[in-house]
């Protein structure tokens, strides 16, 4: 029995030292192919404007090598990251188009999920033109996850490709709205004034991407479609569209700002609120005066931000303070007046 144990001791440390020398010898390859890898990205990196400025690509780097070619696309990648010349964006998209598709088509089709992603990523980094059909195939196909179809649509909106009409039309591919939003930022005027004019067409999440994606962009050219919107069914549609006036700055429909300040949703009449401060008007005076009674401390606390932008809003406020019949309103005067004194003495 005890030879037995003795052996089954000999054995196991055996394995031990196989196992040590295999990770050992392991290591030591995969920092030889990373060092390999990382000499070709610097070198070439100290290189590139020299061989922008001749407009001529070294063929020294045989991309044959897979370390050589990663480490040409890392370096080219990373360059093309900081540049921002026209010239030199479409240097190293042609040179990558000619030399990187064919790899590439290969890599859309890989079953690991991972490899396609980062596929994807390089596709967009690089802007490549020559996948549209791989790329078209990839997203229809029904094993194709929504997070892969998000990044194909993020590259179409980049290369402002109409295909992205097809992939956004209808019911979309029922994404979060500020994946929308992150995709329509991406597009040039021309394309984006397109899209507001098919918007009768989109998905809830879609209209709501494209109202944030307004709102981002502070274009007053798209204020006619917003307040458009500030008719629509859904209240998180009407929500988004005055969030979208607000970061505008601007309004001509005020009745219908006048209309929602009533509304039975305190989301709305919040929004309602903070708008108000930029029409100026008796009018909008007087529906915030009532908006400091509202049942809703965040309304009541809006309103009261809102009285202070007017030229004689600090007077107003302290009147409110003084005489509102409602206990509320002069609570919320009262505090804003203090935030306002605090805000002086500091």
């Amino acid at each position: 029995m005890l030879v037995i144990v003795t052996q089954f001791i000999i054995l196991f440390f055996i394995m031990l030292i196989s196992l040590f020398l295999f990770l050992i010898v392991w290591k030591y390859y995969r920092n030889k192919q990373e060092t390999k890898q990382q000499t070709v990205k610097r070198d070439l990196l100290s290189k590139l404007n020299r061989y922008i400025q001749q407009s001529e690509f070294p063929k020294e780097y045989n991309l044959e090598d897979s370390l050589v070619f990663h480490g040409v696309e890392e370096a080219l990648a990373e360059y093309g990251s900081f540049v921002r010349d026209v010239e030199t964006s479409r240097y190293i998209r042609e040179y990558v188009e000619k030399n990187f598709t064919p790899y590439y088509r290969r890599l859309l089709s890989h079953r690991s999920w991972s490899i396609r992603m980062n596929t994807l990523y390089r596709i967009d980094d690089f802007q490549m033109t020559t996948l549209h059909k791989e790329l078209m195939k990839l997203y229809r196909s029904s094993e194709t996850t929504k997070l892969e179809k998000y990044q194909i649509m993020r590259i179409f909106a980049t290369l402002q490709h109409e295909n992205l009409f097809y992939m956004l039309g209808g019911q979309g591919e029922g994404l979060p709205n500020f994946y929308y939003r992150d995709i329509l930022l991406r597009l040039d005027e021309a394309f984006f004034a397109k899209f507001i004019e098919r918007s009768k067409e989109y998905s809830l999440p879609l209209l709501e991407g494209l109202l944030d994606a307004v709102g981002e962009k502070r274009d007053i050219t798209y204020l006619s479609f917003v307040e458009q919107m500030l008719l629509h069914s859904s209240i998180e549609i009407r929500i988004r569209a005055l969030k979208a006036i607000s970061k505008l700055g601007y309004i001509q429909r005020y009745d219908i700002v006048f209309q929602l300040a009533q509304s039975n949703s305190w989301q709305e009449r919040l929004m309602c609120a903070r708008i108000l401060a930029k029409v100026q008007t008796k009018d909008s005076l007087s529906f915030l005066k009532t908006m400091m009674s509202d049942s809703s401390w965040w309304v009541r606390s809006a309103a009261a931000q809102s009285v202070l932008e007017f030229a004689d809003g600090r007077k107003i406020l302290s009147e409110i303070s003084n005489h509102h019949e409602d206990q509320y309103a002069r609570d919320m005067a009262k505090e804003w007046l203090e935030r306002r004194e605090l805000v002086h003495d500091s």
